[in-house]
This record gives C-alpha cells, structure tokens and sequence, in this order.
C-alpha cells in the first residue's frame, strides 16, 4: 500500500486499492531490511587476477530478496532477481564472480526485499596488471522526432540532432570501443514511435559487464507534475491526459538502462527534462549508478537555435566530442566529467544564462573515458 501510495501519489487511491487485505501493524514495524556481509575479499586487498570472487554471508529477515545487484567502479555487472535463502537456514553464503578494471575497483554490493528495503556493503580493491585496459562494445539508442501526428508540435531540429550524434558515436568503434551496436529511430530512418522505441531498448539487454550503454532522447518532453513523458511520433491526447500506450514514461527509460550491465548514460535534449528528472528520480538513477546529462535544469527550457541549426544541447554535446571537451588536452581521451563541464559552460554561455543543463554523474564514473578523439 505504501508503495502504491508513493508512485501514485494519492493516499486515498491507495488505501481503497488495498481493500479489504488483511495486515498487522506490529509485523510492519518489525521488518527488517536484508541483512549480508562481505567476507572475502578483505578490504583494500590487492589481486592479479582479473575475475574476482566476492563472498557473501546472508541471515534470514523473514522477507526474500527481490534483486541482489553487484556495482565495480559504478557499473553494474550482476544483477540477480527474486531469490531466497535455502529452507531450515539461518544464514547462507553466496559467492558472485565479478570483472574487474586495472588497479583501483569499488566493489557496491546491493540487496533489496520484496519491501523495497535496501542494504549495501562495499569494498575496495586493487586490480595488479599489466594487461591493457578491455574497451568493450557500445549500444547505443538514438530518438529524435521533429515530426508529429500532431502537426502543432513538431520541431525543427531534434531529428537532425539525433542522427548527428548516432553518427559521431557510431565512429568509436575501433577507437573507444571495440565493436558499436545501434538504433536509430528518426524522420528518415526508423519511425519513432512508441512500439519502435521500446522495441529498440531491447538491444540494452544484449550489454555486458564491460560494455556502455548510451541512451540519447531529443524531442518534446512532458511533465504533468507526477511523471515525465518523452513524446513519440504517434503520441495521442485523451482529454486532458496523454493515453498510456502512446508516449514512454521516465520508468519506462530507467528500468531499460536500470536492467543493462555496464556503464549506462542517459543523455535528454527535450523541454521540462530538468523539471522531470527530479529529486526523487535523480536518486533512483544515482542508487542503479545511471549517468543523467540534461539539456536543462528545473527553472529553463531547452532551446533550439535557427542559426545553429541545431538544439543548443547537442550543438554544445557535439562541439565537446569534436575535440573542444579534452580539456586536460594531453591524452585525446573525452571523460564524462570533461563532457559535462564543457556542457555546462558552452550552454550557459550561448543561451547567456537562459539555458541550464544538469547531470548525475557518480563519484567512481567522472573519470570513464566515453570518447577518443
């Protein structure tokens, strides 16, 4: 009921859908939240070995684990669902097998019950090798529609945004990554509309541990004050309200990326996408380690420049992979804390302060080089 009441937000609408279901208050209060240690590897341990064994040690709550998801240096590598402790046991030690980068690796293990109540245990350690660091595949999604059913609010450039930036991504592979696996969906190319949208973000699920899943949206967004939309070519009002089935909701975008092994970055150049990435979902997409790149923050409106031809957003988004991001200069490698900084100023600086973009970027995942130039 609770967890009704919060993704609805209405209380009344949550209390009448539980109904007549029975509970005791005294059982609620004393639920526990999962409860595991990491036994081995100790902390600030070092290895040679480039496959890890983390060694966990579970005692029984009384509620199974819904998921238990393994982080290294911010990417999610394991992701086990909806799985309990052996009957009669107390406790119960479960090994997970995790890859690891060259020298420093943070290890974020995360458990979470059919409650939604969460515990997490973390360690660090340190990869010893010699081996060169594994540049793995990128899938990359990219949407753009300028064109809409509803002639009134098309656009002039977010198609055009869309297919520039799948273009300068897929030009990595053999660079950044080894091997680019990608969807476009624009006027021109694939149609994109829902059904082909969500088809799309199938391909995230193909991603592995040392892969990057890159997700880029530019068209309109909406946000009615519980939940964001991102507007496909056939989106279709019903009253005052959007129909279901015919626009992509924010859950819809994060359990995509949420799901994907590797490094997962979202990338949004649509209106009201700062208003829509709240609080509330800037910490979900923190907690699952996602990367958010906004065009805008709570209080602009992202902007489309006639003499750019272009969204000031992925103007600023491609001039940066273009070279004018390598800030540091000496290694033609484009960080995402490099990106997000050239972002932040660039924008500001064409829109003279009218425009301002925002991000979520994750302590172990500033330093990820997401470009070579």
């Amino acid at each position: 009921m609770v967890a009704n009441a919060i993704r609805w937000r209405d209380v009344s609408r949550a209390i009448a859908d539980a109904g007549a279901i029975p509970f005791r208050l005294a059982q609620l209060t004393v639920t526990k939240a999962p409860r595991f240690q990491i036994i081995a590897p100790p902390n600030h341990s070092t290895t040679r070995q480039g496959q890890l064994q983390v060694t966990l040690n579970f005692v029984d709550t009384g509620q199974p684990l819904e998921t238990l998801q393994a982080y290294v240096n911010g990417r999610l590598v394991d992701n086990l669902k909806k799985w309990a402790l052996p009957q009669r046991r107390n406790s119960f030690e479960k090994i997970v097998t995790l890859p690891l980068q060259r020298f420093d690796n943070r290890i974020r293990i995360v458990a979470k019950n059919r409650l939604n109540l969460i515990a997490e245990q973390s360690v660090q350690v340190q990869f010893d090798s010699r081996e060169p660091a594994q540049h793995g595949t990128l899938y990359l999604v990219a949407v753009g529609v300028s064109e809409y059913q509803n002639a009134d609010r098309s656009l002039r450039f977010a198609a055009s945004d869309a297919k520039a930036f799948h273009k300068t991504m897929v030009g990595q592979k053999g660079k950044r990554y080894q091997a680019v696996k990608h969807r476009l969906l624009a006027d021109g190319a694939t149609r994109p509309t829902a059904a082909n949208i969500k088809h799309a973000l199938d391909l995230f699920k193909e991603a592995g541990p040392e892969d990057t899943v890159v997700l880029f949206l530019s068209g309109h967004g909406v946000y009615d004050g519980r939940d964001y939309y991102f507007l496909p070519y056939d989106a279709q009002e019903a009253g005052r309200e959007w129909r279901a089935d015919s626009v992509i909701k924010w859950d819809v975008l994060q359990t995509a990326l949420q799901e994907a092994k590797g490094r997962r970055v979202l990338l949004v150049d649509s209106c009201h996408a700062g208003s829509a990435i709240n609080p509330r979902l800037i910490k979900d997409a923190s907690d699952h380690e996602i990367i958010v790149l906004s065009a805008t923050d709570s209080y602009s409106v992202a902007q489309e420049w006639p003499k750019l031809k272009q969204g000031v957003f992925t103007y600023a988004l491609l001039q940066g992979l273009k070279g004018k991001a390598d800030l540091m200069g000496d290694d033609n490698v484009i960080t995402i804390n490099e990106l997000y900084t050239y972002l932040e100023f660039t924008i500001k600086t064409v829109t003279e302060g009218t425009q301002v973009p925002s991000s979520n970027t994750t302590a172990g995942f500033k330093n990820f080089g997401f470009f070579k130039l």
